[in-house]
């Protein structure tokens, strides 16, 4: 899946993604059965008063009532479906005979045979977490419901959606209307915490604009979030650091010069360190602030251009990423890129032609996870959807993004487990 340069700046404002990694919560799905009927004396211990679930009545013969005359003789006997399995012993294997679902391992039995576990095959078997989903080869689950409204705008539009999750599975979400700026918390299930509250009392949002955000670490629940607005000093829109729970705003700053326009920015946060990029003067800018430093104070005291060569590239629509090892990365639309992250990832784009939110995962920038499977998004046909917003954490992933509910755009989504 390669990007042509010249096509990136769209599919930027389009898309999400998000590092995926293994579900720690995963099934084991090769539970042991044990065996039945090992040896018997005729009640079952294995020499013999012939009753048949035994070796018989001293001439190993049994009374042949149906009973598996021993689970471990490399015989198909008794009400056995295959070799040793099946019936009163343990379940049998793939490709192996059976009468009932429960002769089998995968619980599937088809014109008498075991069958290997698929996702079409209406039954949680292999290493899947539901039925017929999650798992390495099966489509996301249905962690939480479908969540038709997620913002607390009361007639009025909400749009612009980014999401962040808590090391509990918990989530955030920043979004906006004409005037304000507003985040809510939600629990792992996607139920809200409380109302949404304004983002900052000092900083005055600015425009239609995305508010990215990182989820901190605490039992508030606090979080990082880059607002574009005005405060006292302002002359023009600058991009201001917030950091603040449900209860109350801890900090701001201003991150740009007073000199610059800024419209967007993007971060990541390591422990007390917050790094974070923006585009001024067709350069992409990067600088750093240390919460711990003297009450809060940046690392690099003047900005500076990440692109290597501004006199021969512009730099538009920076991303910036952490992943598990602790490395931030930072990229920008100057040339192809190609998306790589420890494990698989998550693509989420709106469709409004369909009337979808399409979701799916890669294990490298050409190679689909799930060939067979696609389109994993669950959720139903929703009016007009617009910017996504995706973010995951051991095993469970969150996606929300804006669409027309009764006329007027909300904010949706859903909570998902893999």
């Amino acid at each position: 899946m390669a990007f042509d340069s010249r096509v990136l700046v769209p599919l930027s404002l389009a898309l999400a993604s998000a590092c995926m990694g293994p579900n720690p919560w995963l099934i084991d799905g090769n539970d042991e059965t044990a065996t039945v009927g090992e040896s018997g004396d005729g009640d079952g211990d294995g020499d013999g008063d012939g009753d048949g679930d035994g070796e018989g009545d001293g001439d190993g013969e049994g009374d042949g009532d149906g009973e598996p005359g021993s689970c471990t003789d490399n015989t198909q006997n008794g009400d056995e479906t295959a070799v040793d399995c099946g019936g009163s012993c343990g379940p049998c294997d793939d490709g192996e005979g059976c009468s009932e679902q429960s002769d089998c391992v995968s619980m599937v039995c088809v014109d008498d045979q075991c069958q290997a576990p698929t996702c079409t095959d209406n039954t949680q078997n292999g290493d899947e977490l539901g039925v017929d989903c999650g798992g390495p080869s099966c489509g996301f689950c249905e962690f939480g419901q479908f969540e038709l409204e997620l913002d607390d705008y009361e007639g009025s539009a909400a749009s612009n959606p980014q999401v962040s999750m808590f090391a509990d599975g918990s989530f955030a979400v920043t979004y906006n209307g004409p005037m304000q700026a507003r985040v809510r918390w939600f629990d792992e299930l996607g139920d809200p915490l409380g109302p949404g509250v304004e983002l900052s009392e000092a900083v005055q949002f600015v425009g239609n604009r995305k508010v990215p955000l990182v989820a901190g670490d605490g039992d508030e629940h606090p979080i990082h979030a880059l607002l574009a607005g005005t405060d006292a000093m302002s002359m023009s829109t600058d991009l201001f650091l917030i950091h603040r729970t449900a209860a109350s705003e801890l900090h701001n700053v201003r991150v740009n010069q007073l000199s610059q326009l800024v419209n967007q920015g993007e971060l990541t946060v390591d422990d007390s360190k917050v790094s974070i990029s923006w585009t001024a003067d067709d350069q992409v800018i990067t600088r750093r602030y240390d919460y711990e430093v003297g009450g809060g104070a940046w690392i690099d005291i003047d900005p500076f251009e990440a692109e290597t060569m501004p006199v021969d590239f512009e730099g538009a629509q920076p991303a910036m990423a952490r992943n598990a090892a602790g490395v931030s990365v930072l990229a920008w639309s100057r040339c192809d890129e190609n998306f790589s992250c420890d494990g698989s990832f998550a693509f989420v784009w709106p469709d409004v032609g369909q009337d979808r939110v399409h979701l799916r995962r890669y294990v490298d920038a050409d190679t689909p996870k799930l060939p067979e499977v696609g389109d994993e998004s669950p959720w139903p046909v929703v009016d007009t959807p617009r910017v996504t917003s995706i973010a995951s954490i051991d095993g469970r992933a969150v996606v929300v993004w804006s669409a027309i509910v009764d006329g007027v755009a909300q904010i949706q989504g859903q909570v998902l487990s893999y």
